[in-house]
């Protein structure tokens, strides 16, 4: 029987409440759920909502999740200074992503709190924010301005 490392230093296995990856046998198990069946059936709110919180959500807590991520889309301004720079450059997509990506929490307001419910905001935050990270830097990229987000 192998013995489950814990910590980073040397990980290759170790357990995990949110998946499970059997590649032998073909199972991958998301937060509960096989793969199969969590795929064609929820959306990837509902996902991302299963991850941090261990179930899936209940309508309410969907529509107020799907709100605070319609609400959390911009990017702050000096993000987009990194991205500009980044694409005069003409650096690759993935530097452009990790580098504004990189820049997002230089606006939290409070960013020595690790309590939970603040590290969820930030979650909340990030996966409102990539997509527009990658939408801004790809038109930058282009020769062209990056378009605001609509709700």
């Amino acid at each position: 029987m192998s013995e489950i490392a814990r910590g980073l230093d040397g990980v290759v296995l170790t357990e995990t409440r949110l998946s499970m990856v059997d590649g032998q046998a073909g199972k991958l198990v998301i937060g509960g759920y096989p793969v199969e069946a969590l795929a064609p059936n929820a959306t990837y709110e509902e996902a991302a909502y299963l991850l941090w919180h261990g179930r899936l959500p209940k309508q309410a807590e969907l529509d107020a999740l799907r709100k605070d991520l319609s609400e959390n889309r911009a990017i702050p301004a000096i993000s987009l200074n990194v991205l500009h720079a980044a694409a005069e450059r003409k650096l690759p997509p993935m530097d452009g992503l990790r580098m504004g990506v990189d820049t997002l929490s230089l606006t939290d307001a409070n960013p020595t709190d690790a309590s939970r419910s603040a590290n969820l905001e930030r979650s909340v935050r990030l996966v409102a924010r990539i997509p527009t990270v990658i939408a801004a830097y790809w038109r930058l990229l282009l020769g062209k301005e990056p378009v605001a987000p609509r709700p």
